[in-house]
């Protein structure tokens, strides 16, 4: 038997065409998504760059790394250095406290004197350091009477020495102030306890040690 060709009808065309266009189009849509996908998943456009740098944190200049230095008190690696008496120990601050210079926290260390001179600022530098512990222990100018005239005592703070010359060794009562007052030069003062009364419990006088600095060049 012979078949006869049908025509489509218009209204099959029709729908023919619309979904061919939604085939077309869904593939253009997965297409479009294949090419584009990395770059979405990696924020490295020049739109994402500004939004990471404004959370990170502003660099920090060298105007904000600057610290404060205070040249009329020791700084946190001034140490003092007595070769002939074999002392070396850090230089601190005795800040004024009660009217008169509080030593009972020095430990081990030497205690800068506030309100003398220091390093690199004319007048009498003055140091003080215990003689002996509360403890029994030995004090860091324990040795102290072993330095005589003419021995070297060095100061060292940020990379730079100050070198004094001892040319006074004396005694006097500890409520002698003259010592820690200007002396018309510049020069070094180191204090410490002497002759311990036994009987007494306590220290009758203060060793005084008074140096003169040594010019360099």
């Amino acid at each position: 038997m012979l078949y006869r060709r049908r025509t489509p009808a218009p209204a099959q065309l029709i729908v023919f065409l619309i979904a061919l266009g939604i085939v077309v189009g869904a593939g253009f849509f997965v297409y479009d998504n294949i090419n584009s996908g990395s770059p979405a998943a990696t924020p490295t456009t020049a739109a994402a760059l500004p939004t990471q740098a404004a959370t990170q944190p502003p660099p920090t200049t060298a105007t904000q790394m600057t610290t404060t230095v205070d040249p009329y008190r020791p700084q946190a690696d001034a140490a003092i250095f007595i070769p002939s008496a074999g002392i070396y120990a850090p230089v601190i601050t005795s800040i004024i406290r009660g009217g008169t210079w509080d030593v009972d926290n020095l430990g081990l260390n030497v205690g800068y004197l506030e309100g003398t001179a220091w390093v690199g600022r004319p007048g009498n530098i003055v140091l003080s350091g215990h003689v002996e512990m509360s403890d029994g222990r030995t004090g860091v100018f324990s040795s102290l009477t072993e330095v005589e005239i003419g021995d070297e005592i060095v100061i060292t703070q940020r990379g730079a020495e100050y070198r004094y010359r001892v040319r006074e060794m004396k005694s006097v009562p500890p409520d002698d102030l003259s010592v820690v007052m200007p002396q018309g030069s510049d020069v070094l003062t180191l204090i410490t306890c002497g002759d311990y009364n036994f009987i007494r419990d306590l220290y009758e006088t203060r060793l005084v040690v008074v140096a003169d600095p040594i010019p360099t060049g």
